[in-house]
């Protein structure tokens, strides 16, 4: 047998671009089976890898569920050509059946990195991989990360993660399995000049669900790039943005930090566990723009229970709170959600099988979600009407 593996991350044609980032998600699994002497190439079919490229006997996919049309094409083409295929990622967590009867072979399960090893009679040591502190940093020369076409402030930039996990509780996210965990300031720290040192970027993605959930290790990092030639971009919770994190956010060259905010409507995020309202959610956008942080915000359209009356709360909270920049989405429930699993409980209807389009090309969405008091046209109406009006497009 074989001590080989190719990692693969499928296209993603609802996005305006495929090559923005490089999946990092593959790369820590690499850099984790690197460490027991098993060779892994990696490939991203997003930038213009094929198929017929990859010549191992194991391949290993990481699907989410935005991916599964093209996920499972290449499940059936491997699987013609004789590979042993594994699958990992969100979707064949929540939808493991679904991946097996796709044809996988292997169905990975969260962040357990214990079947792939399984394959190459590899053991794993007590707690070895069990924290993401413990990762190793991914391995970015297995693909070629400077073509890859994402900017912060017009310089070329790529992303980092430093946590895993968010500790909301919001109904319409699918978390995957497990607490959230962060990693360390001094580790964090190590990858960034490591980043910067061999591949020469000195801004950063930060795509962490919540990079402000620990105000100590935020002031450990501001304290090491204050005054740095490093710029930052960021996510965070509007709950955790107070003064003394923006003052830290300001020090380490944040420029942007991206919120979820969802809805203007405190109806809308009562009802959706989003744990925030319209007040703090206006009030974070505005600290972060005092500190001279550009404050993006994240709005989606549909979510249970809205109406033209919730839509237009929305519209009032965007002209009274003046955000730098937003992003429209249309609701979609994803697997392992609350709202996926009791769609009865929030009076919703929709079909499993419906495209998902985050971030896709203007004029092209759809959707197939039934809501008691907003219809499917009505959505796609509001999202484009929103997005003509309110999206800065940079």
């Amino acid at each position: 047998m074989e001590n080989k593996i190719s990692l693969v991350f499928p296209n993603s044609p609802f996005l305006i671009d495929s090559g923005v980032f490089p999946p990092l998600g593959i790369l820590y699994v690499a850099s984790c089976l690197e460490t027991k002497g098993i060779e892994v190439k990696c490939y991203d079919m997003g930038i213009g890898h094929t198929p017929d490229m990859i010549d191992t006997e194991f391949v290993g996919i990481s699907l989410t569920t935005a991916q599964k049309k093209e996920g499972f094409e290449l499940i059936d083409y491997f699987k013609k050509q004789g590979h042993f295929v594994v699958v990992g990622g969100p979707h064949a967590t929540h939808e493991r059946q679904d991946c097996i009867d796709a044809g996988a072979n292997e169905v990975v399960f969260g962040y357990e990195l214990i079947q792939l090893l399984k394959l190459f009679n590899k053991q794993l040591n007590q707690n070895e991989f069990a924290f993401f502190n413990d990762f190793p940093i991914p391995n970015r020369h297995l693909l070629p990360v400077n073509d890859y076409k994402y900017t912060i402030n017009g310089r070329k930039a790529t992303p980092i993660m430093t946590a895993r996990g968010c500790y909301g509780k919001c109904a319409f996210c699918g978390r995957l399995p497990g607490s959230m965990q962060l990693r360390s300031a001094k580790n964090v720290i190590k990858e960034i000049d490591q980043i910067n040192a061999e591949f020469g970027f000195d801004a950063f993605m930060i795509f962490d669900d919540v990079f402000t959930s620990s105000k100590s290790r935020l002031k450990q990092i501001a304290d090491y790039y204050s005054d740095s030639k490093f710029i930052f971009r960021s996510f965070s919770r509007t709950d955790l943005i107070s003064e003394a994190v923006c003052r830290d956010l300001k020090r380490m060259g944040m420029v942007e930090v991206g919120l979820g905010v969802e809805s203007g409507s405190r109806a809308i995020l009562v009802r959706n566990t989003k744990g925030s309202s319209p007040e703090t959610n206006h009030k974070a956008v505005k600290l972060l723009q005092e500190h001279g942080i550009r404050a993006k915000t994240f709005i989606i359209i549909g979510l249970p229970g809205e109406t033209e009356r919730t839509i237009n709360e929305t519209i009032e909270w965007i002209e009274k709170t003046q955000p730098d920049d937003l992003d429209i989405s249309i609701f979609k429930p994803m697997p392992g959600s609350d709202i996926y699993m009791n769609p009865e409980k929030y009076g919703v209807q929709f079909d499993k099988d419906d495209v998902f389009w985050y971030k896709g090309t203007p004029g092209k969405y759809e959707t197939k979600v039934k809501l008691k008091g907003l219809s499917s046209e009505k959505m796609i109406e509001y999202r484009n009407l929103l997005e003509e009006k309110y999206k800065k497009w940079n």
